[in-house]
């Protein structure tokens, strides 16, 4: 059976809150709320903004008081200069007025009287010519002329080119980069040149450099392009070579490949010339031979290897 529910009992009425008044706290006047600087003194009596106007007063008073004294100040240094100006004007005057005493002659000793009659008399002072008449200079004995210098003649002798930078320190490991960028090289196929083969007109700089450095290793001429024109510029002429010669003749590889550095078949001024090319290649300018064609940028390192061998010797 269902108990029956409790009945609910009334709730009491909520009294009303009474209202707290709240006072606002006051809060000290800070240093902050005056005007900058520090704080102006207060007289006892006067309002904020009295005493402040007092005291600019009075500081606006003590400035004028010392641009009094600074004013008088240069007035007296004013003064000063005028007098010391005027001394000195009178001390000019007085010595350009003072007559000049001339200085006794000293008398000279009996050996220097003897030595004075010993001494042949002085020849005569020509007579100075009238006013108008031109005075002949007297004549000067030419200096003898300086002789000429020989020529000495250079040294049959070339100078050994300096060392690239980057070079190894040993000339053993300057031998094993040699190999292992020869290496390099001949993994490489006639295909991997076909981009700078390909190319109608010149390369970058880097690449015509690269090219012509390993050209003057293995002996390569320059040679007249077939385009049909009477004449051709150097550049044309190596470009030309390089293509045909270099980046399209299969039997290149194997030369690389049969370089020995120790041989000295190559002449001073091929080396020269190589180093010379070869180092004046800057880092911007071999990055633009490497994306340009990796290829390239492979034989520059072994031209490279092979000039740092050739320092050694």
């Amino acid at each position: 059976p269902v108990q029956p529910v409790a009945p609910v009992q009334p709730v009491a009425p909520v009294q009303p809150v009474a209202p707290v008044a709240v006072q606002p706290q006051q809060r000290p006047m800070q240093q902050e709320d005056t005007i900058e600087g520090p704080r102006m003194p207060q007289t006892q009596g006067a309002s904020p903004d009295t005493a402040v106007i007092d005291e600019l007063q009075r500081r606006v008073a003590e400035m004028e008081a010392k641009d009094e004294e600074q004013k008088g100040e240069i007035a007296r240094l004013g003064e000063l200069v005028a007098q010391l100006t005027a001394e000195n004007e009178k001390l000019k005057e007085g010595n350009n007025g003072a007559p000049q005493v001339a200085a006794a002659p000293k008398a000279k000793s009996p050996a220097a009287r003897k030595a004075a009659a010993k001494r042949p008399p002085a020849s005569p002072a020509p007579k100075q010519a009238a006013k108008g008449t031109p005075v002949a200079a007297p004549a000067v004995p030419a200096a003898p002329a300086p002789a000429k210098a020989t020529p000495v003649a250079a040294a049959s002798t070339p100078q050994k080119p300096k060392a690239l930078a980057g070079r190894p320190k040993t000339a053993a490991a300057a031998q094993a980069s040699f190999e292992q960028k020869r290496a390099n090289v001949e993994g490489l196929d006639t295909a991997d040149f076909r981009n700078a083969a390909d190319r109608k007109d010149l390369p970058p700089e880097a690449t015509q450099w690269t090219l012509k450095a390993a050209c003057l290793l293995l002996n390569i001429e320059p040679e007249a392009p077939k385009t049909g024109r009477k004449a051709a510029s150097e550049q044309q002429m190596w470009w030309a070579a390089q293509q045909k010669q270099f980046l399209r003749d299969p039997s290149v590889i194997k030369k690389i490949a049969a370089y020995d550095p120790s041989d000295g078949s190559l002449s001073e001024d091929a080396r020269s010339e190589a180093t010379e090319l070869i180092g004046k290649l800057s880092k911007q300018q071999m990055a633009t031979l490497k994306a340009d064609s990796f290829a390239c940028f492979s034989v520059y390192e072994w031209v490279k290897s092979v000039l740092d061998v050739y320092s050694f010797a």
